[in-house]
């Protein structure tokens, strides 16, 4: 299989001033364990694509650094976004790219570099289930974590109609992150928090892009062919769920991992497996 790994490790070091700063945010940072989460990223996601088809995308000042704690990753896989201009800019870009490298057959597993598993085998299950749907369905795909609380600090997903032939069901909406009240109903009706994770063909990107975002198709393009990046995209393109409610997003989701980008504390369940709750 044409596979590729995109981890978005961009970020400005807020999150844990002043133990994060913009030369070193948390994604660089020993947080969970003794190794940087970049570099506990990199090894988990390795058995989904080689480090030759990894592309790192980060802030142009923490190449370097990147390239430091990534060997393995040949430097030109470790690209500098013009400025930040949210994920699915991001996205859009990493699709276009390695269509341009790999084929636009190319399996994209796309991943947070900051976050924290608890059950790597489970997690690297639900990534390859996402893929087999996202081939199945020709879809952009994304995996919901199933709630341990109803908290307000994360943004939802209403599941929808089961996919035949997958563990997997459309998405009826995405949701901003709620109050506290409104949290605590979504919890009641089996909503998912939004993981992040999104798993597609690079092809089914850029096809969704052009058909729903000509005009920033077309701009891509016209940047692209000067060796640009896809900096003007982002006031459109701030928020994935623009493009992905259009689409089937699948529901593989297991409650033996956690996922959470915004870490306050570290402790050890009954099972000794690791537990993470979010910054306030």
């Amino acid at each position: 299989m044409n596979a590729w790994t995109v981890v978005l490790a961009g970020g400005i070091g807020s999150r844990f001033w002043p133990l994060s700063s913009p030369a070193q945010p948390k994604q660089l940072l020993p947080l969970v364990d003794s190794t940087p989460m970049l570099v506990d990223t990199l090894a988990r996601m390795a058995e989904l694509a080689p480090a030759e088809r990894t592309l790192i995308l980060t802030n142009a000042s923490l190449v370097d650094a990147v390239r430091i704690l990534a060997p393995q990753v040949p430097a030109s896989n470790v690209i500098a976004e013009p400025r930040p201009a949210g994920t699915a800019a991001a996205l859009a870009w990493a699709a276009h790219e390695i269509t341009r490298r790999g084929g636009g057959d190319a399996l994209l597993y796309c991943v947070h570099a900051d976050w924290a598993i608890g059950d790597v085998p489970t997690y690297q299950a639900t990534l390859r289930a996402a893929g087999a749907a996202a081939l199945a369905h020709h879809a952009l795909v994304t995996i919901g974590v199933v709630p341990t609380r109803p908290d307000p600090g994360f943004g939802y997903i209403q599941p929808g109609a089961k996919l035949n032939g997958t563990a997997a069901c459309a998405v009826e909406a995405f949701v901003e992150k709620p109050d506290a009240a409104t949290a605590s109903r979504y919890m009641a009706e089996h909503y998912l928090w939004n993981s992040g994770n999104f798993v597609f063909r690079a092809d089914v990107m850029l096809e969704e892009i052009a058909r729903f975002e000509p005009e920033m198709a077309e701009l891509r393009d016209q940047r692209a062919s000067r060796g640009c990046g896809d900096e003007q995209l982002a006031p459109r393109l701030q928020h994935a769920s623009d493009l992905l409610q259009r689409q089937q997003l699948v529901r593989k989701v297991l409650d033996d991992f956690l996922e959470h980008d915004e870490i306050d504390a570290v402790g050890r369940d009954r099972q000794g497996r690791l537990q993470i709750d979010e910054l306030r």
